[in-house]
């Protein structure tokens, strides 16, 4: 099922960006985001809560 995101799915969006964020950079790869984690950014924590604020955010659920 695919959803609106909420509120309560930033944490989870953050984290998949962390992960990635950290993958890219155990590879040498931090062009693209940098190193540091998207959790420890104000500015990109408040965008993405804003996608889910603003019906700009959709998840995917299974099960």
């Amino acid at each position: 099922m695919i959803r609106d995101g909420l509120p309560e799915d930033v944490p989870a969006v953050l984290a998949m960006f962390d992960s990635a964020v950290a993958w890219l950079t155990a590879r040498g790869r931090t062009g693209q985001w940098g190193d540091r984690p998207f959790s420890e950014d104000p500015a990109r924590v408040e965008r993405i809560t804003s996608w889910a604020l603003s019906g700009g955010m959709r998840v995917a659920e299974v099960g």
